[in-house]
C-alpha cells in the first residue's frame, strides 16, 4: 500500500491523543477505500486489514506516537471499515480491470481499452497490451498437455473466467494419473487473476459454512488437488455454477450476509466430480472435465516451466480475449471435443448404477406395465452382479424415473397392477430372476 500522505499530513503532539475519526477519515479518502460485508477495497481490489493496520501503524509513528500503536491501529482501520462502509461494490460484468486500465467487452466480443482504472473488487495482474504475442512457452505447455481440440475448449474457459459472469454454467476439470503438468494450470490462474483468485476445495464449499464466503467478489475458485471422495451433497456446488440468486456467507465471528457469486469452479484431481447422492441431470451438466494426454515415457519435464510462462501474462491474456470472443460468438456454448464428450458420458454411467440399469435390463415401450417392486427388485440383482453402487430410498430408482416420466414416455401410477405401484410404459427384460413371483397373476385395476 503506498504511503498514504492525507494522514501523514495529521500532525499531533506527542502526549496527546490521536483525532482517530480524522485519521481514518484521510485513509479513506487517499485510497479511496470501500467496505461491503467487513471487506475493504481499493483501486487495485481487496486490501486486508493487516495492510491497513501498518498504514496507520506508520502514520502513528511518524506523528510521535510510541504507545498503544498497534491497538490504535486497528481502532482507527475498524473505523474507517464502518464509515466507508457500502451495500456493494460497485461492478461492470461486461468490465476486465487489468493494471494498465479497463477493458470493455462489447455485445459481439469484441474489446474496447480505456486507460481509466476504475473502482472494481479486483484487478488482474496484466495489462491490455496487443503487441504481447510471445506464447512460445504457454503453448508448449498447452500442447504438450491437450489435444488440439481440447486446446480450443480451453481458449474459450480462460477467456470465460475474465468476465464476472456465469452464462456458461459450468465448473472445469483438467484431469490426468499424474505428473502430465496440470497443476501449472493453478500456477498461471493465481499470476494472471491476482486478488481475483481463491484457493478453496469443492468438497468444503458443501460441508464447512465458512467457506461460502471466500468466493465473495472472486473470479476463480481453485482446488489444485480434488478429494476423489463423493459430495455428500450438490445443492450449493449447482448454485455457484448457475448463480442466477443470492446466496448466504459466513465468517467467524461475524454476522451472515448475502451476496451473488461469480466465481467459477476449476480443478485438477486424478479423479473426476461425483456425487453420493446426486444422479440428477443437473448435477452432470454443470461438468466439463477434459483429459489430459498421458506423460510420453522418457519426456524430461522442465522443473520451474512456469517460471517461463509467466513473463507471458499479456499475451496469455491477449490469447484469452481471442477465446472469450469466440465463446460469445457462439451464445457461451463452449466448443467440447467428442473426446470430453465420451468421458462425460462415462462419468454418468460410472457414477449412476441406475442409468447401467436401464439402458441394459428395461424396455420402454407403449402399453407395458411393471411394479415399482419389479423393477427395485431387479436393479438390485443387477448391482450384485455388476458390483454398481445400489441406491435405494428417495434418491433410488423409483425417485429416478418419476423425475423423467416425460423423458422416458412413462407414467407412475398406484395401480398399474392390482394395488401394487408402479409405471406404465415400461417393463423388464429376463434379469434372471422370477418376474411371475414379484408381478403376481393378478389382474389390473381401472
Amino acid at each position: 500500500m503506498d504511503e498514504n500522505t492525507a494522514v501523514q499530513e495529521l500532525k499531533t503532539p506527542t502526549g496527546k491523543q490521536p483525532d482517530e475519526p480524522k485519521i481514518a477519515q484521510a485513509l479513506i479518502d487517499e485510497n479511496d477505500l470501500h467496505t461491503c460485508n467487513g471487506k475493504t477495497y481499493n483501486l487495485d481490489g481487496e486490501v486486508s486489514d493487516l495492510e491497513l493496520e501498518r498504514a496507520v501503524a506508520d502514520a502513528l509513528v511518524r506523528m510521535g506516537f510510541t504507545t498503544r500503536v498497534a491497538a490504535r491501529a486497528k481502532a482507527i482501520v475498524a473505523l474507517s471499515k464502518m464509515l466507508s462502509t457500502e451495500e456493494s461494490i460497485p461492478l461492470n460484468r461486461q468490465a476486465i480491470p487489468v493494471q494498465n486500465g479497463t477493458v470493455i467487452i462489447e455485445k459481439d466480443g469484441s474489446a474496447t481499452f480505456s486507460p481509466e482504472r476504475r473502482l472494481a473488487p479486483y484487478r488482474l495482474n496484466c495489462s491490455y497490451n496487443p503487441s504481447a504475442k510471445d506464447l512460445a512457452h504457454f503453448l508448449k505447455w498447452l500442447s504438450d498437455l491437450l489435444t488440439p481440440k481440447d486446446q480450443v475448449t480451453f481458449q474459450e474457459i480462460m477467456g470465460y473466467l475474465l468476465l464476472p459472469s456465469t452464462q456458461g454454467q459450468m465448473a472445469f476439470f483438467l484431469l490426468g494419473t499424474g505428473g502430465e503438468g496440470k497443476s501449472i494450470w493453478g500456477t498461471i490462474l493465481y499470476a494472471l487473476f491476482g486478488n481475483a483468485f481463491v484457493p478453496t476445495k469443492v468438497y468444503e464449499l458443501e460441508e464447512n459454512r465458512f467457506t461460502i464466503a471466500t468466493i465473495e467478489n472472486r473470479l476463480i475458485a481453485y482446488d489444485d488437488d480434488m478429494d476423489h471422495s463423493k459430495l455428500k451433497k450438490t445443492d450449493n456446488f449447482k448454485t455457484i455454477v448457475t448463480a442466477k440468486t443470492p446466496i448466504m456467507g459466513e465468517r467467524k465471528g461475524a454476522d451472515k450476509f448475502m451476496f451473488l457469486p461469480y466465481a467459477r469452479i476449476c480443478a485438477c484431481g486424478n479423479f473426476a466430480l461425483s456425487s453420493l447422492h446426486d444422479t440428477s441431470d443437473g448435477f452432470f451438466r454443470r461438468l466439463l472435465p477434459i483429459r489430459v494426454k498421458n506423460r510420453p515415457e522418457g519426456r524430461r519435464n522442465i522443473s520451474d516451466l512456469e517460471q517461463y510462462i509467466l513473463p507471458e501474462l499479456d499475451a496469455i491474456f491477449m490469447w484469452s480475449l481471442e477465446g472469450l470472443k469466440r465463446l460469445i460468438e457462439n451464445d457461451y456454448k463452449f466448443s467440447i471435443s467428442e473426446k470430453s464428450k465420451e468421458l462425460l458420458a462415462d462419468l454418468v454411467e460410472e457414477s449412476n448404477s441406475m442409468a447401467t440399469f436401464l439402458s441394459k435390463e428395461v424396455i420402454f415401450e407403449e402399453g407395458a406395465k411393471v411394479t415399482t417392486k419389479a423393477l427395485e427388485s431387479a436393479y438390485k440383482y443387477y448391482c450384485s452382479r455388476t458390483g454398481d453402487v445400489f441406491r435405494g430410498g428417495p434418491h433410488g430408482l423409483v425417485g429416478y424415473l418419476k423425475a423423467r416420466e416425460e423423458t422416458f414416455h412413462i407414467k407412475y401410477s398406484k395401480r398399474v397392477s392390482g394395488d401394487n405401484r408402479g409405471f406404465v410404459g415400461v417393463k423388464l427384460k429376463n434379469c434372471g430372476i422370477d418376474l411371475d413371483s414379484i408381478l403376481g397373476k393378478g389382474g389390473d385395476k381401472k
